[in-house]
C-alpha cells in the first residue's frame, strides 16, 4: 500500500510537470517503475530553475486538500529531488517543499454508557461461534485495552486464564502484562475447552478488516452512530 500511494503520487506530481506516463511493477507488470514523458523530453532535458517553479505550481494546484494527503505528496517529491541530487541531476532540493503541520485530531471513543449498552446487546444475542469471537474481541479491545492488530494475533501460549493476565508484545518490541476482565476469562475459558488451535480465533491470526467489521457490527447491534 506505500509502494502504490507514493508510486501514485510521483506519477501525478511528473505528470504534471512532463505530461506523461509511470510504468512500474503495480501497474503494468514493469520489474522497476519507469518514467516515460511525452515527446521525448525528461528530467535530464528540465532546467533546474523550470523544474523548481512547475513543482511550485504543482503545489498550488494540491492546495486544496487535506494537510495529510499533501504532506505525503510534498515528502514524496522532497525524497525524489534527493534522489535526483544524489543522481547529479539538480544542485539542490527547494526550499518550499515543506510538509504542512497536521491538524491535532481528539481520537473517537466510546462513553461508558455506551460501552454498557453495547455489552448489554452483547449478552441478548443468540450464542454461536461467532457471537463467541465478537464478545472476545469487543472484551479485549475495551476490556483489556489493546490495538487491534494485538487482538487479532493473540496467541493461546500468551494468556495465562488462572492469573487473568495476558502478556502482548507491542510497539518498539516492549512487552506489557495486562490484566482482564473477569467476564473475558469466563469468555475465553468457554472458547478454550473448545479449541486445540494456535489462536484464539483459529489456525490463524484475525484479519484486521474483519475485525474492523465485528466492531461496526457491535455498532449496529446498539445503534450507536459513531
Amino acid at each position: 500500500h506505500t509502494i502504490k500511494a507514493y508510486a501514485s503520487d510521483l506519477l501525478q506530481s511528473l505528470a504534471f510537470l512532463f505530461k506523461g506516463e509511470l510504468k512500474g511493477p503495480k501497474i503494468d507488470g514493469h520489474d522497476s517503475y519507469i518514467f516515460v514523458a511525452e515527446e521525448n523530453t525528461s528530467i535530464s532535458d528540465a532546467d533546474e530553475a523550470d523544474l523548481s517553479k512547475g513543482v511550485s505550481k504543482y503545489l498550488h494546484s494540491i492546495s486544496s486538500l487535506e494537510a495529510s494527503s499533501r504532506g505525503r505528496k510534498i515528502a514524496t517529491l522532497r525524497k525524489f529531488f534527493t534522489y535526483l541530487k544524489q543522481e547529479q541531476l539538480v544542485e539542490r532540493i527547494p526550499a518550499f517543499l515543506v510538509s504542512p503541520k497536521k491538524p491535532f485530531k481528539i481520537p473517537h471513543f466510546i462513553s461508558v454508557d455506551e460501552a454498557i449498552a453495547i455489552m448489554s446487546a452483547l449478552a441478548q444475542a443468540p450464542e454461536s461461534p461467532r457471537k463467541a469471537h465478537r464478545d472476545i474481541l469487543f472484551l479485549l479491545l475495551y476490556g483489556a485495552g489493546l490495538r487491534v492488530s494485538e487482538a487479532c494475533n493473540r496467541r493461546w501460549e500468551h494468556i495465562d486464564l488462572v492469573k487473568r493476565q495476558l502478556r502482548v508484545l507491542g510497539k518498539g518490541e516492549k512487552t506489557r502484562v495486562i490484566s482482564f476482565p473477569t467476564l473475558l476469562c469466563a469468555r475465553l475459558s468457554a472458547l478454550r475447552s473448545t479449541m486445540g488451535s494456535p489462536y484464539i480465533w483459529g489456525d490463524k491470526a484475525l484479519n484486521t478488516r474483519t475485525a474492523y467489521n465485528i466492531i461496526r457490527e457491535c455498532g449496529k447491534m446498539t445503534r450507536l452512530n459513531k
